[in-house]
């Protein structure tokens, strides 16, 4: 009778190992691998950081969990890729887009919100920051943590040095509406176009400029297309670190704590990384013939305050999140 209890118990727990690992809840002695996708290059501080991240997850997971990082948009457009979080194909990543699938957080897409990155952390790692990942839940995305994608300058083949400059000329940004808006309200044509083929639209004259931080825009050697850019710094960007809810339910404990903590961890490290890249690059621009053009910000600004906050912050829990942000 025991002997038959006994081996009952091994074979019930040999199929509840099959079936965790058949339904996607890995048996413990299963090493997971975790597919993490950004969607700008190798030379960025974005990928220093995931892959500071992956190192971390296989040390604290003491090899329970292995990150693979795919730069470049290997695994898909931004957009592909959320859509991949949402259904559990893809297990994380790091995406200005985020704001689509978290609409609440559309706030801090809003341009002139932040002053610095002292500012630009204190909000994101504060109250309003926390409201929009409360508010992630539902989503089928999880927000661990927010990283910092850095100011957002003008560049492409004409030199503008005011928001007059801009009407009429087509420019390259993201699919979120405070960009969307922001680029209407001052006359111009706002052109969403996927991050690795704005090479090729500035190239083929499919936009006149394009807007992104300095850094993404010389690592994907954008200089060899657009020869002007201009400070204009009309937004900081935010790249939220998401993780697939249907992904994060089949992870074991530990592997979650360890991700958790490699998350942090790498939010410091990509931070320091993304100053140096920030202050080295306008010098590594100019080596390549590029120039540089200040940029009056004062009507943009008031455009912006005026006309596209209203028109963006529209349903009670961004109006909420606003009212905090402005608090710090």
């Amino acid at each position: 009778m025991n002997s038959f209890n006994t081996r009952r118990r091994v074979v019930f727990k040999a199929g509840l190992a099959a079936a965790m690992v058949a339904g996607g809840l890995p048996a413990r002695a299963q090493s997971l691998t975790l597919r993490l996708s950004h969607p700008i290059g190798k030379g960025t501080a974005h990928h220093f950081g995931a892959e500071h991240f992956a190192k971390r997850v296989g040390e604290l997971s003491k090899g329970q969990a292995k990150v693979e990082v795919y730069p470049d948009a290997l695994l898909g457009s931004e957009a592909k890729v959320l859509e991949g979080l949402q259904t559990g194909t893809i297990d994380m990543t790091m995406s200005t887009l985020w704001t689509n699938v978290v609409t609440a957080g559309k706030v801090f897409d809003l341009p002139f919100l932040f002053r610095d990155f002292d500012h630009w952390k204190a909000i994101m790692h504060g109250k309003p920051g926390s409201m929009a990942i409360e508010a992630a839940k539902g989503s089928n995305v999880r927000v661990a943590g927010y990283w910092f994608a850095g100011s957002r300058n003008i560049y492409g083949s004409k030199r503008v040095q005011n928001a007059k400059d801009l009407a009429g000329l087509k420019i390259r940004t993201l699919q979120a509406p405070a960009y969307l808006e922001l680029f209407k309200a001052v006359k111009a044509i706002p052109t969403p176009i996927a991050w690795p083929e704005t090479y090729l639209a500035l190239q083929q004259k499919t936009v006149d400029q394009a807007e992104a931080p300095f850094e993404s825009m010389y690592d994907a050697k954008q200089y060899e297309v657009a020869k002007f850019g201009a400070h204009s710094k009309h937004a900081i960007g935010t790249a939220a670190f998401l993780i697939s809810e249907p992904r994060w339910n089949a992870y074991p404990e530990p592997v979650r704590q360890a991700i958790l903590t490699a998350q942090n961890e790498a939010f410091e490290v990509h931070a320091k990384k993304f100053a140096e890249n920030e202050k080295a690059v306008v010098g590594l621009l100019e080596a390549k013939g590029f120039t540089f053009s200040n940029f009056d910000t004062s009507e943009m600004r008031t455009i912006a305050v005026r006309d596209v906050y209203p028109r963006v912050i529209v349903d009670d829990l961004p109006k909420r999140i606003l009212e905090e942000a402005r608090k710090i």
